[in-house]
C-alpha cells in the first residue's frame, strides 16, 4: 500500500510504494512528491502505485501509462481545486477549435482548416476517441507522411502546420 512521508527539515512530502521486482520479490521504493500537500502527495503516491502494479503485471503500455498519469494528475489538480481538469478527446478538441477559428477567420480559412481536420479525424480512425492527450507526436508525423504521398508537398506541411496550432493549444 503506498503511503507517504515527510522527513524532518525537508518541505516536501515523500511517497513509499512497493513495486515487484523480476525475482518475485517486493521492493520498497521512496521519492519526493515535490509537494507540500499532503493529500497531493498521497494522490501521485497512488499513481506510482498503480503504475508499478500495472507494469508487474505485463499490461503496462504507453497508452496505460499516459492514462495513469493523467489521472494521477487529474486527482492531484481536484485535490487542490473544486473543480478537475479539464478533459477531451481528440475530436471534442478539434471541433472546439474550429468552432473559434470560426470566429477569428475569414470562411475560406476556416474552410481549409476544416479539410485539414476532417483529414487527420479519418486518418486517426478509432485513435479519435481517445484523449487528446494520448496523441503522439508519431501520429501527427505519419498523418504529415500520409498527407506527402496523397498531395503536394507545401499542402502536407500546412497540414502541419494547422495541426501543431490547433494541438498547442489543446
Amino acid at each position: 500500500m503506498a503511503s507517504v512521508h515527510r522527513q524532518k527539515g525537508r518541505p516536501h512530502w515523500f511517497a513509499a510504494y512497493n513495486a515487484r521486482q523480476e525475482d518475485g520479490s517486493l521492493q520498497r521504493h521512496f521519492k519526493s512528491t515535490k509537494t507540500k500537500s499532503r493529500a497531493q502527495a498521497m494522490e501521485i503516491a497512488l499513481a506510482w502505485e498503480k503504475a508499478a502494479q500495472t507494469a508487474q503485471a505485463g499490461i503496462l503500455t504507453p497508452e496505460s501509462a499516459r492514462e495513469i498519469i493523467s489521472r494521477g494528475v487529474s486527482d492531484v489538480f481536484l485535490a487542490s481545486n473544486r473543480e478537475g481538469l479539464p478533459k477531451a478527446t481528440v475530436r471534442q478538441w478539434i471541433d472546439r477549435w474550429l468552432e473559434a477559428v470560426e470566429l477569428s477567420t475569414e470562411p475560406s480559412t476556416h474552410d481549409r482548416y476544416t479539410g485539414i481536420a476532417k483529414r487527420f479525424t479519418e486518418y486517426l480512425g478509432t485513435k479519435i476517441n481517445r484523449d487528446v492527450a494520448a496523441l503522439t507526436v508519431d501520429d501527427v508525423a505519419k498523418f504529415r507522411d500520409h498527407e506527402a504521398k496523397e498531395r503536394s508537398t507545401a499542402t502536407a506541411n500546412l497540414s502541419l502546420k494547422v495541426l501543431r496550432i490547433c494541438l498547442a493549444e489543446a
